[in-house]
């Protein structure tokens, strides 16, 4: 039987799975979890050269949830029509 004939034969000369983003020493990377300062604008036009005047939202989040820009996803109804 050739290996890939073979069920139960997932995989060959492979390296075990690992996360490529994720140095190997805990001390070598920094969570990006907490709290964030934050200022949204409109346009980038908008913005300030010194921006002095920050919000602070949890990160991670959705911007949207606290009250800055709209939502994307909206929750509509749609007709569904059958044919036949």
């Amino acid at each position: 039987m050739r290996i890939y004939e073979n069920p139960q034969a997932t995989h060959e000369n492979r390296c075990l799975p690992r996360c490529y983003y994720i140095p190997a020493g805990s001390s070598e990377y920094t969570l990006l979890n907490g709290i964030w300062n934050f200022a949204y604008f409109e346009r980038d036009i908008d913005a300030p050269e010194v921006i002095s005047d920050w919000d602070q939202i949890p990160v991670p989040s959705c911007w949207q949830l606290y009250g800055y820009d709209i939502g994307i996803q909206h929750k509509c109804a749609v007709s569904c029509y059958a044919y036949g």
